[in-house]
């Protein structure tokens, strides 16, 4: 009674979803001109119109509606930077006013979505995804087929060994696959999370066809691409007017587009899926990695397995070293040039970072490099080597017996000098998930140190986007050592 009471009225009136098409068929028009045509999942689109006293807020589905009311609610100054009411702004007016509207849009995108892993807290999640214009339009992608993978597995390999483009994968895993295919449902053949790599004659000569430099490898796209257009061939001969599709992610060494002139197989969606590196549990969650190692190294420290000798600084020296000439020059023999660190008002911004001349800065030791601006001219992160320095001023007891360098986190392929001399070399395969997660590198300094003053540089080189320490280092001496 209510609705049809203002709706027969004059005043101002907020007309939203099917009510507001109800009113002005021709809105159903305006959604069409604006909707994503020939959609592989779905097309959202919207309207935002006033006529008169009237304020029409209508999209083609039922989340759309939604978003046509958050279109006008932006346009008052509302905004939801993160879910729940932390992330609220609502700005306060003494009144609310439309002048003349009459907006359509249509996103390109139909997925639009974000993924909290494992223990993220999803409280207010339907709530901001809505506010944002996003959806839980998807297919599933997630790590997924090696279940389908495990018996081509060669003797003493794994599931990331499997030849991929070659015809009897493709055959053996769409036989797994059919009967869902032929019912319509939903398929993930995500690769799994690690780097492929076959004696397969037919991978390999694809896998040529170019460099991955983002992820220091060939690239596996043209392979993959191959596969799943092969499976897709084998499952639409069985079952030509399956709605099914086939999902899989865009990830690992198969992001960039493949070489070969490819058309994707009906079937198939594939996500785009950035790998991140930040903690995936806050510091406070007894299950964080960064929690329980941080934990697991109390026991150096506190006279269980050692006792704890000096921290080092917060703040080192830094310099880049983009064309490797350090170690031929001895960099960690020479004194250290700070006059231009210096002469900058602190806190120094990555554009003022970039003017470097080639000279040394300095660096927190709890947050990687190019987490503090150390960054490309195009403001990509920087890589290549670079050299760490800072002084430790320490006793003659604290220099006997088994001292240790502990790096609790420390990226990349490292060399360590004390006093001028090389006592340490840590190998590193290029890019960080190749390695063991943990980062840390414990160095036996025994007859290494001295009484007063001591000099000890890292030298690091850097092939990816993480460089250098993120953990703040500390001397300590073995127990029963």
């Amino acid at each position: 009674m209510k609705v049809a009471a203002a709706l027969a009225g004059t005043g101002p009136t907020l007309i939203v979803g099917q009510a507001a098409l109800a009113a002005d068929p021709s809105l159903k028009e305006a959604l069409a001109k604006v909707a994503k045509p020939n959609p592989v999942l779905r097309a959202d689109a919207i309207v935002v119109k006033r006529a008169g006293n009237r304020v029409y807020l209508i999209g083609n589905n039922d989340d759309s509606h939604y978003y046509a009311v958050t279109e006008l609610l932006n346009r008052w100054g509302c905004r939801w930077y993160m879910p729940t009411e932390f992330g609220e702004c609502i700005p306060r007016h003494r009144s609310l006013s439309v002048g003349e509207l009459n907006y359509a849009y249509g996103p390109g995108f139909e997925a639009r979505r974000y993924w909290l892993s494992w223990i993220g807290d999803t409280t207010g999640k339907p709530e901001f995804m809505h506010r944002n214009f996003f959806n839980e339009v998807a297919v599933p992608s997630g790590h997924h087929l090696a279940a389908y993978t495990s018996e081509l597995i060669p003797p003493g390999k794994s599931m990331f060994n499997v030849p991929i483009s070659e015809d009897k994968t493709a055959q053996h895993v769409a036989k797994q696959l059919i009967e869902n295919f032929k019912k319509g449902e939903q398929i993930t053949l995500g690769l799994e999370d690690g780097i492929y790599e076959s004696e397969s004659a037919l991978d390999k000569e694809l896998n040529a066809l170019q460099y991955d430099k983002y992820f220091l490898t060939q690239s596996y796209t043209d392979a993959f691409m191959t596969f799943y257009n092969k499976v897709s061939d084998i499952l639409l001969k069985e079952a030509p007017n399956s709605q099914s599709k086939i999902g899989f992610l865009i990830y690992s060494n198969i992001t960039l587009p493949p070489v070969k002139p490819t058309v994707a197989a009906k079937p198939l969606i594939g996500y785009l899926a950035p790998i991140d590196f930040d903690p995936i549990h806050g510091m406070d969650d007894p299950r964080s990695k960064p929690r329980r190692e941080y934990k697991e190294l109390v026991p150096l420290t506190d006279g269980t397995k050692g006792t704890l000798v000096a921290k080092t600084p917060l703040v080192w020296n830094f310099r880049r070293d983009p064309k490797n000439v350090g170690a031929t020059e001895a960099w960690q023999k020479q004194p250290v040039d700070l006059a231009w660190w210096n002469s900058l008002k602190q806190p120094v911004s990555a554009e003022e970072r970039n003017k470097n001349p080639g000279t040394w800065e300095q660096l927190r030791t709890d947050v990687y490099a190019q987490a503090q601006g150390v960054v490309s001219a195009d403001f990509d992160s920087y890589t290549g080597h670079g050299w760490y320095q800072t002084e430790l001023e320490l006793d003659a007891p604290q220099t006997q017996e088994a001292v240790h360098l502990k790096f609790p986190g420390l990226f990349n392929e490292c060399w360590l000098y004390v006093n001028g001399e090389e006592v340490a070399h840590r190998e590193f395969k290029g890019v960080w998930w190749m390695n063991d997660y943990r980062f840390e590198w414990d160095v036996d300094l025994a007859g290494k140190l001295k009484p007063g003053k001591n000099s000890v540089v890292l030298r690091i080189n850097n092939p990816h986007h993480f460089g250098g320490i993120f953990r703040r280092p500390f001397l300590y001496k073995a127990t029963g050592q």
